[in-house]
Parts: structure tokens; sequence; C-alpha cells
């Protein structure tokens, strides 16, 4: 009976170990396992790593890059982000960027070239032509000619006048269009010793008298045809004053009709007086400066004036005058 009992006991504290120990055998072995599986996939063939990187959409699998669309896409598309797109999609969009790209490209220089283009120089600006006819005018002029005229000291006698005579003139004005001179000046002639002629019993009598100045003061116009040019002709009018200096005395004898004697005086007192005239010409100058021109001018100047004897026991007398001269002259505008 005790032998029965202790098997029993035997019995029951056998199985109750077998109970106890299978669960723990158990999780030993699993946890063997698991420790294990790292060691297995690190050393596995099939899931190493893909050197270099699969590229985009692209994964690895089995150390080989497949696509990441499963299943494959169709042969008219591709794999993007895990999804089949339309191949003709995406050319048409590659298509745009690159043409958008080129675009880009072909405007970026053109752009680069419009924004670094120097700018065309400008030209100097055109120099004024202050060589023109233009604005105030100058003239001072002076020359030598002849005096040709008469000298009637009474109704019944003329004296016809020659001499060498002294040109001058002075010119102010202003220019209303260009080419245009319009003003006022003095223009003059003095005969130093002009000679006296005329007939008296047959015989021609020529005696040298006193000098004449004749001057006009008047207004004038002077016209230039090109106002950049040097030809111009002028005219003048205006009244005009006359004097006339005494002459010498000189005894004139006669033998026919019957032996005689007169003395006669070129005049034999001083005359003065006023009249009108006027005063035409045309010349060519020359620019010296940018408002300086020098020049020559064919002058001729008329007078007639009334005159008086400072000495009243003389009669009045006329003179008329014709005065061509060239004059050398030089002008500012």
């Amino acid at each position: 009976m005790p032998q029965t009992a202790d098997w029993k006991t035997l019995s029951i504290i056998s199985i109750l170990l077998v109970g106890i120990g299978c669960p723990l055998a158990n999780e030993q072995v699993a946890f063997a396992a698991t420790k294990s599986t790292p060691k297995v996939a690190a050393t596995s063939e099939d899931e190493k790593q893909c050197l270099p990187h699969c590229r985009s959409n692209f994964v690895c699998i089995k150390g080989e890059c497949v696509s990441e669309c499963n299943p494959p896409c169709a042969s008219n598309e591709s794999c993007k982000l895990g999804e089949c797109v339309a191949k003709a999609q995406r050319v048409a969009s590659s298509s745009d960027e690159q043409a958008t790209s080129s675009s880009q490209r072909a405007k970026t220089p053109a752009a680069d070239n419009e924004r670094f283009r120097p700018e065309p120089s400008m030209p100097p600006p055109a120099k004024v032509n202050r060589r023109i006819h233009d604005g105030f005018y100058l003239r001072m002029s002076f020359g030598l000619g002849a005096l040709i005229g008469n000298w009637t000291p009474n109704e019944s006698s003329t004296r016809n006048l020659v001499g060498f005579a002294e040109h001058y003139e002075l010119a102010l004005g202003g220019t209303p269009i260009p080419g245009l001179v319009i003003g006022g000046g003095i223009f003059g002639v003095i005969a130093s010793s002009p000679m006296y002629g005329w007939s008296t019993n047959g015989s021609n009598i020529n005696i040298p008298g006193g000098s004449i100045v004749s001057e006009i003061i008047g207004p004038f116009v002077d016209v230039y045809p090109k106002p950049a040019g040097g030809f111009h002709f002028m005219a003048a009018l205006g009244p005009a004053g006359v004097s006339q200096s005494s002459g010498g005395a000189e005894e004139l004898r006669y033998s026919l009709p019957t032996p005689s004697r007169q003395v006669v005086g070129t005049p034999a007192t001083p005359y003065s007086g006023v009249g009108v005239g006027f005063v035409a010409g045309v010349g060519y100058e020359v620019y010296v400066a940018d408002h300086w021109s020098i020049g020559g001018i064919l002058r001729i100047m008329y007078t007639y004036a009334n005159l008086s004897p400072n000495d009243s026991t003389f009669l009045d007398a006329k003179l008329s005058s014709f005065t061509p001269g060239l004059m050398f002259g030089a002008t500012y505008q």
C-alpha cells in the first residue's frame, strides 16, 4: 500500500513538471528563433540592400531594383509614385517643359542683350551756324572814287566839276528775316580839290576849287539772296547835306574881241545847303569769323542841293554830283 502511494505521488509530480516545463521550453525556442532571425536576414542573399540605390519610382526587392507598380504597367504607361501614368501625357509634359525651357533660353539672351545693350550714343549737337546774315548789323566801309557834277552859281553860268573823291559809310540795322537788313546810316563823299571848268569867250577854263562834302543820312536796305552767302546789294534814300568851301581866285586875261581881264573864284565864298540823295551798291563779302565778314562793294551816290553863300552879296547856287566808287568794308552780323 505504501509503495502504491509513492508511485502515484511520483506520477502526479512528473505530470506537473512536464506541464510546467513544456511552456518554458516553447518560450525558449521561440526566443532563440526570434534572436537568430536578424542574423539570417542580414546574411540572406535574397534581402540584401541594392547598391547603388534604385532611382525614382523603383524599389529594391531581393537585391534588384523593380518598378514599384504592381502589377507592372502597360507598354504605353510608365510607373510614377506607385501609379501607372500614360506615356503620352508625360511626353507631352516633357515636350512642354522642353519647349518652355528652350523658349526661356532663347528669350534670356535677348532679354540680357536688351538689358545690357549700350544705349546708342547720341550724335553731337549740330553746331549752330553763326556765319549767317541775321540779327544785329553793323557795316563800316571806306573807299576811293570820283566826283562828277555841276555847280551853277547863277542862272547864266555853270561850272563842270571833276575830281577824285573819298567814299565812306557807317550803317546800323537789324534783320527781320535772315538775309534782309533794314536800318539807317550815313553815306558820304569828300572831294578835296575838284576842278571847276567852263567856257568863256571861246576859251576852256579849268581851275581847282575848294573841297565839296556831300552826305546822305537816311534809311537803307541790304539784301543777301542767300543768308549764308556773301553776295548782296543795297540801296538808301534820304536827305542830303552839301558844303562847299571857297576856292582860289584867278585873274583871266582876254585879248579878243578887245583886251580885258576877269577875276574868277571857285567859289569866292563858302556855300552850304540841303537837298536829297540816294545810294545804290552791289558787293561780295567773305566770313573771317563767326560774326565778321569783309569784302568789297561798288557804290554810286547822287546828291542834289540848293546852296546858300556865307556872303550875302553872292547869289544862291545849285550843285548836283554823281560819285561812283569802289569801297572796302567790314560787316558784323
